[in-house]
């Protein structure tokens, strides 16, 4: 018997090594399982990153799970060397609603031109309820760790 594929509402938020600036990046869950980037990102200035990360990314989480797949919506890059050189530009981190009203960040490494889990010490979970108040450093903490 088939099981439809499990999916975990998350959110990437991308920082740009450059400019300083935060891509708060919704994602939509992925007929072949797992989740894709769809729409454009937030953006969240390094001046406004205490007072509005937590909230975008909250209200990215809250949206997923409404969200079912729209192909019109995938993000998609032009080409190979386009997509090569906003990885090479942006870290990530990925932030996950898990089970037990809890969130899950995941700092990623730079593999290619796509960005893969692994990274050492790169995962901290925390309650859902704290959230608000703790994402803006745990998320700072995150990056650092990001490659």
């Amino acid at each position: 018997m088939c099981h439809p594929p499990i999916v975990i509402p998350s959110v990437n938020i991308y920082r740009d090594k450059e400019k300083g600036r935060y891509l708060v990046q919704d994602l939509m869950p992925s007929p072949a399982g797992g989740s894709v980037e769809c729409g454009e990102p937030t953006i969240v200035e390094e001046s406004e990153f205490d007072s509005r990360i937590a909230k975008s990314v909250l209200d990215s989480l809250a949206k997923y799970e409404n969200r079912g797949y729209v192909q019109e919506l995938e993000r998609r890059f032009l080409n190979d060397r386009q997509s090569l050189a906003f990885a090479k530009q942006h870290l990530v981190v990925n932030v996950a609603k898990i089970p037990g009203n809890r969130i899950r960040l995941a700092a990623l490494q730079r593999k290619g031109a796509s960005h893969i889990g692994g990274v050492v010490g790169g995962e901290t979970v925390i309650d859902g309820v704290s959230a608000l108040e703790d994402l803006p450093r745990l998320l700072r903490v995150a990056f650092e760790k990001a490659r």
